[in-house]
């Protein structure tokens, strides 16, 4: 089974079921490594600074963003956690429609929700529901 990758619910008036969301298709592309050509094993990154002229690892390292040419503000993970992101852990219902109303040009990559342990009975019976009337349900 598929690795989901949001979870929430569904809610549509007092319903609400609790509900997992998986990538349906992932295109891969094709990818190679670089190998030695001697032995075939890979080689090891190395970062290395030219003004110090030494050699260090990812733990000596920091995130900054380049505000002008060599000049940059440093940012640590305080910094990121004070972004507000706005998400939402619910798929609320308005309407439904027939799912033919729909162009296809507005989907974008194909994704499934199934129903997590406690939400498979009310999830079965919505999805008989639209089954039968050839809906889907519009947030």
């Amino acid at each position: 089974m598929a690795k989901s990758f949001w979870k929430g619910v569904i809610s549509f008036g007092l319903v609400a079921i609790p509900v997992k969301m998986c990538v349906a298709t992932e295109t891969r592309p094709l990818s190679f490594h670089l190998l030695h050509k001697k032995c075939l094993t890979r080689p090891k990154q190395v970062l290395h600074c030219d003004v110090d002229s030494e050699y260090f690892g990812l733990k000596d390292t920091v995130r900054g963003y380049e505000v002008s040419k060599d000049q940059y503000v440093v940012l640590d993970e305080s910094d990121f956690e004070k972004v507000p992101i706005k998400t939402s852990h619910a798929i609320d219902i308005q309407c439904f429609i027939d799912s033919k109303e729909i162009d296809p040009v507005y989907y974008y990559g194909s994704h499934y929700i199934g129903p997590e342990e406690l939400g498979v009975k009310p999830f079965q019976l919505l999805r008989q529901a639209l089954e039968k009337t050839g809906k889907v349900g519009i947030g």
